[in-house]
């Protein structure tokens, strides 16, 4: 069973659209939405703090990821928000961290998480633009390319899968200004009980067979990893064209 996210909802309803954006673009095993007791929700975002030049500090969650056995919390600052876009500084904006899995209370972030952020991210000093990626705001996750089962092949034979022992969950994160994507998603191996995930990047749109694959040593400390499989992989989220 090969399974795309998207199904069942109809997108973010709250009024933080734009953080919305941000954090769908940015974190690893995000699904786009939180789950209820029968059915997905919108996930949770609470504004923590805004600066004098506007940059919004905030919390995102959902209960759980795809498996239901990875659940985590993320504080995240936005740099900017227009009618039409967001801006933030990619792989900078956001720390991780575990939650409980179904807990009652979520565990919050230190002061020292806040600060260490903060400084990150140029707080209570004038917007750069130019060190920004830009992305339009959307209240939906989008879905995988129509190609996906050529993306299904590929991971079947990257971890030797078989239809009838695996289920393959897969969900989209963001794009590059080249065109090129990544996603990532959960393989659950039904005759050995657990998962694991990866995550690809489709470095060449024209060119289907140049998907290349990573396991993050850590699912919730990956973020130098994530930059560095980035990097060797022509990864160019950056531009200075803000119209």
């Amino acid at each position: 069973m090969f399974l795309v996210s998207g199904c069942r909802y109809n997108g973010y309803s709250g009024e933080s659209v734009d953080l919305y954006t941000v954090a769908i673009n940015s974190l690893l095993w995000n699904k786009g939405h939180s789950y209820g007791a029968d059915r997905a929700i919108d996930s949770k975002i609470e504004i923590i703090e805004i600066d004098k030049y506007g940059r919004t500090m905030f919390t995102y969650y959902e209960r759980y990821y795809s498996g239901a056995n990875l659940s985590f919390s993320a504080l995240i600052i936005s740099q900017q928000s227009s009618e039409e876009y967001v801006y933030y500084y990619e792989d900078d904006n956001y720390i991780i961290m575990k939650q409980e899995l179904f807990a009652s209370k979520i565990q919050g972030f230190s002061d020292e998480n806040l600060e260490s952020l903060k400084l990150l991210n140029d707080w209570n000093k004038e917007v750069d633009l130019n060190k920004c990626v830009k992305k339009t705001i959307t209240n939906r996750k989008p879905d995988f390319p129509s190609y996906s089962e050529i993306i299904k092949e590929s991971i079947y034979d990257e971890f030797n899968l078989s239809d009838k022992e695996n289920n393959v969950f897969t969900h989209y994160l963001t794009t590059d200004l080249k065109g090129n994507f990544i996603g990532y998603g959960s393989i659950r191996k039904t005759s050995e009980d657990y998962n694991y995930f990866a995550f690809l990047v489709l470095i060449d749109n024209d060119k289907l067979d140049k998907i290349h694959f990573f396991v993050p040593s850590n699912l919730y400390d990956y973020k130098n990893e994530f930059i560095n499989f980035k990097e060797s992989n022509g990864w160019n989220n950056k531009s200075n064209d803000f119209s």
